[in-house]
């Protein structure tokens, strides 16, 4: 089984103070799920490491375990034609008032049919509108 993950899981697997229920427990679903993830996910995530440290939340030395216990899990990055990232995306972004980084994962479970696990408010409403399934609800997760 397929699910998108979006860089706030992925934030909260690697900053304690980020970690929640729902979290912990896809973390723990990718042992039978497969994780894709839009091009935009590697600079998001690392971009957000990167913050955590300049505001003294990590050091470059956590970073680094960080991202390297990211890139173990089966997750994988899918690339996608430039008419598809930009068309869907950008619709999307304007039909749901979401940023078109936010958009891409939406477009991007829509493209799979899959599940999308994301810690974001508007993201989740926005998949509820939109009938993409949430992943903790598929698994009777939080």
């Amino acid at each position: 089984m397929v699910m998108v993950v979006d860089a706030s899981v992925a934030i909260a697997w690697c900053i304690e103070a980020e970690s929640t229920d729902v979290s912990v427990a896809m973390l723990d679903r990718l042992q039978d799920y497969e994780g894709v993830v839009p091009a935009i996910w590697p600079p998001e995530v690392a971009n957000a490491l990167l913050a955590a440290e300049r505001r003294g939340r990590l050091t470059p030395a956590l970073t680094e375990q960080a991202l390297q216990r990211l890139t173990d899990l089966p997750i994988a990055v899918v690339d996608r034609p430039l008419p598809d990232a930009f068309g869907m995306v950008l619709a999307l972004a304007r039909q749901e008032f979401l940023s078109a980084y936010d958009a891409s994962y939406l477009s991007l479970a829509m493209q799979q049919g899959c599940s999308l696990v994301t810690l974001d408010r508007r993201m989740r409403a926005a998949a509820e509108r939109l009938g993409i399934p949430l992943a903790e609800r598929d698994t009777g997760g939080a």
